[in-house]
């Protein structure tokens, strides 16, 4: 038998790009779903707000400012003084 020398080959492959187009594509559909989702178009629900405000009302009067008091008398004139 004769001996056969082999030699050992080691082949780098950095892989194909099929993985990273299967993110993007459901990286995509996420975004569209969640997009649908997020503006009702599967809920089939009707939103209606309705706000009613109260009636305005007019300010009340102010009230009448109070009489005045009447001013203390003044005082009389001083004793005179004896001297």
């Amino acid at each position: 038998m004769t001996h056969r020398e082999r030699e050992t080959v080691v082949v780098t492959n950095s892989g194909g790009s099929g993985g990273w187009v299967a993110v993007v594509i459901v990286a995509l559909l996420l975004a569209v779903g969640g997009y649908l989702y997020m503006s009702g178009t599967f809920g089939g629900r009707n939103v209606n707000v309705n706000v009613e405000a109260p009636a305005a009302t007019a300010p009340a009067e102010p009230a009448a400012p109070a009489a005045p008091e009447p001013a203390a008398p003044a005082p009389a004139a001083p004793a005179p003084t004896p001297q």
